[in-house]
């Protein structure tokens, strides 16, 4: 622009000047711009001019009112006096305020003025100014002296800026594309040279450098220059995730793709390169612990690889991967003890709107290690846990619809209000497990040990437990409608006040087991067993009363309405309090 120039600033100015004199001439009262602006005039000392302005004189000698004085008969003065108070109004008329009446004697009489208060005016900034010009126009004048000196030293400021930005973005622009050019050589001697380019393009700032760092692991064949890119990119920590889960899914397509195909040779390079983004991913969920809420891993691959070129063992214990979407992962054979999948959001408070929750739903965890894993409010719908270890592992409030967790080891976990529909927990081991107020209706618990489990309050309608083992497991309250229990083992267990509308109880093993208070319409209680006797030797041809311990409590339970009930089982229940119509 101009300003920069010094000479054509003076020059600027110089016609702003002449411009300000020849408007004096143009008025018919010579008043140039800057009179008219500060309203002032040019006036002649041999004539008298009177400006526009002449109304504001000086304002009229204040009126004033005289009381007199009266002498009373009695020969003494008095005064009937009133204090008045006047102000001019608009119109120039006075006008009286306050009145007040007061009496007094005395020999003098002396004449009272009362002056009116001086007119004030509200401050009014173009009064001001009509009323001081100079000062009005120095002001202006240093005004628009300092805009155009900050407009002068502004502008340069963002000139040497830019050019500042341009020379910085050619310099990176040259570094990069050496290093580009370095790494394109396919010389076989100049394997040092590449690693070197490639830990530089680690360490330079730019957006270009992790795109093409993960493409070019994506078609590297040495291994050491595998190696080399995978830690690279762990080094310019969170941001290559999404690149690496990209590539990561195309390479576990290509693998399965060659291994139906046969072509072995080619496979060992895709598994190198299939191995180094599982252990770029691991070590970065594991540096920059706390750091990948909201995540997305979706479909990503970090299965464990026992063998071969792909040998690969997930260890990520006792991390915050709280929020991260896992949602139809291969993570079979991970180790997650002690971490952490549900978090308080960025309010550090639980139980709101912003709380960081992973989704593992569709996820492939057969065999996966979760013992002592914070999973609360998780949702793990059409999970694949089989095999999985879960002990002491917390899914309260957690969503494993669908889920399963066939052959799980359950032990001590915590599944307090989780919802498991329609799940599947085979021969799982869930000894000592916490499931109150949790649902499980339409599960299917074929052959699970559930010793000391507890059940109460939860929702168990339609569920299979057929040969389970649910020795002194906790019932008590819970909804077991259409239960299935056939076959299942119920010594000692703790079935008070339980609904057992419909239940399934065939030749189900109820020693030792309290049912009062349960509800047994519709049961099929078909060769129930109320007590085990104790074993007696062979030999022997008196059997011995099973002891006290080994009765079920049937006081008050009402078995009316129960299916296929026996003689021995009528009189078990007339003898130990039960009520049937049988029973006289």
């Amino acid at each position: 622009g101009a300003f920069p120039d010094l000479l054509i600033l003076l020059g600027l100015a110089g016609l702003m000047l002449l411009a300000e004199s020849f408007s004096s001439v143009l008025n018919a009262q010579h008043r140039s711009l800057h009179d008219y602006i500060a309203g002032t005039y040019v006036s002649d000392s041999s004539r008298l001019l009177l400006p526009y302005w002449s109304s504001f004189e000086s304002s009229p000698s204040p009126e004033y009112e005289e009381v007199e004085l009266e002498e009373e008969t009695d020969g003494q003065w008095s005064q009937e006096y009133e204090e008045v108070e006047l102000e001019e109004e608009t119109d120039g008329q006075w006008s009286n305020h306050q009145k007040a009446t007061w009496g007094y004697r005395s020999a003098t009489v002396n004449p009272i003025t009362l002056y009116s208060k001086s007119q004030q005016h509200s401050p009014n900034l173009w009064l001001w100014m009509r009323r001081n010009p100079g000062l009005t126009l120095l002001i202006v004048t240093f005004g628009g002296m300092g805009s155009v000196l900050g407009t002068f030293v502004g502008t340069q400021i963002y000139i040497q800026s830019q050019a500042n930005w341009r020379a910085f973005n050619q310099q990176k622009n040259q570094v990069f594309l050496t290093l580009v050019k370095q790494l394109s050589s396919t010389d076989s001697t100049a394997q040092e040279e590449r690693m070197g380019s490639i830990l530089a393009l680690g360490r330079i700032d730019d957006h270009r450098a992790v795109p093409f760092l993960v493409d070019l692991l994506g078609q590297e064949n040495t291994p050491s220059l595998i190696d080399t890119l995978q830690q690279t990119l762990v080094s310019k920590g969170v941001q290559p995730l999404p690149h690496l889960r990209i590539l990561n899914q195309s390479l576990a397509n290509d693998q399965k793709t060659l291994t139906r195909e046969g072509k072995a040779g080619v496979e060992g390079v895709l598994a190198v390169r299939h191995r180094a983004t599982k252990q770029a991913i691991s070590k970065i969920l594991t540096i920059y612990d706390g750091q990948v809420h909201n995540a997305n891993l979706s479909n990503i691959n970090l299965s464990k690889v026992n063998q071969g070129y792909g040998y690969f063992n997930p260890i990520l214990d006792n991390l915050n991967l709280s929020g991260i979407n896992f949602r139809y992962a291969n993570l079979s054979g991970a180790n997650f003890q002690g971490s952490r999948f549900y978090g308080p959001g960025e309010d550090e408070h639980f139980g709101t709107f912003d709380d960081w929750v992973s989704d593992f739903s569709g996820a492939d965890l057969r065999e996966v290690n979760l013992t002592g894993a914070i999973l609360d409010n998780v949702l793990m719908n059409r999970t694949n846990l089989i095999g999985a270890t879960l002990n002491r592992a917390r899914f309260y409030n957690g969503s494993l619809i669908g889920a399963n967790l066939s052959s799980a080891q359950l032990i001590n976990a915590d599944f307090r209000r989780a919802i498991l529909e329609n799940a599947s927990l085979t021969g799982a081991n869930l000894g000592e497990a916490k499931f109150s107020l949790s649902s499980l209706h339409g599960a299917r618990l074929g052959k699970v040990s559930a010793v000391g489990s507890d059940f109460s309050f939860a929702d168990l309608s339609k569920s299979s437990w057929q040969k389970a083992n649910l020795s002194r497991a906790n019932l008590s309250n819970a909804n077991l409608k259409n239960v299935d229990f056939n076959s299942t083992q119920l010594v000692g267990a703790n079935l008070r006040n339980a609904k057992l509308y419909n239940a399934k109880l065939r030749y189900a093993n109820l020693s030792a087991a309290d049912l009062r208070g349960a509800n047994l319409a519709g049961a099929d209680f078909k060769g129930v067993t109320f007590a085990m006797a104790n074993k007696t030797k062979a030999n022997q041809f008196i059997t011995l009363p099973p002891p006290k311990s080994n009765l079920a409590r049937i006081k008050g339970v009402d078995f009316a309405h129960v299916k296929n009930l026996d003689e021995q089982q009528l009189r078990y229940i007339c003898t130990y309090g039960g009520l049937h119509p049988r029973c006289l």
